[in-house]
């Protein structure tokens, strides 16, 4: 599915590459993708301290799924990120910005006071539409 990406004029938020919403074709299949955080294959959770590569980490993790569903980041329209800081939000969005391109998916970002486990900074949820 090509993400049907759209704004109305009549509301605005002044953050660039800010999605309203996104619309999806009839009969597409639909994946919902958990919270997804820095784990690793062996289930440690890497990158500590560091929020650009724990959320490349958790990105990378998102696009095999979505690979071995038939799908792709481009399917993603929905994602929603929950941060332990949200000073970081500005390191996380370029490196999501990275991987989603000028044409972002829809997303809610917010601060939370802490994630599973202590050492984790960000954790993202999505859902993907597939053709």
């Amino acid at each position: 599915m090509t993400r049907d990406v759209r704004n109305i004029s009549e509301y605005h938020v002044p953050v660039g590459g800010f999605t309203q919403f996104v619309v999806s074709d009839p009969g597409s299949k639909m994946v919902f993708i958990s919270g997804l955080t820095a784990r690793q294959a062996d289930g440690s959770v890497g990158c500590v301290g560091d929020i650009v590569g724990q959320t490349s980490l958790l990105l990378e993790s998102m696009k095999k799924m979505l690979e071995s569903a038939g799908g792709s980041l481009d399917d993603v329209v929905r994602i929603v990120t929950y941060l332990t800081d949200i000073n970081d939000h500005h390191k996380m969005h370029e490196v999501r910005r990275e991987f989603f391109g000028d044409n972002p998916p829809a997303s809610t970002s917010v601060q939370v006071v802490r994630l599973f486990h202590p050492d984790q900074l960000v954790e993202i949820e999505a859902t993907a539409i597939l053709k």
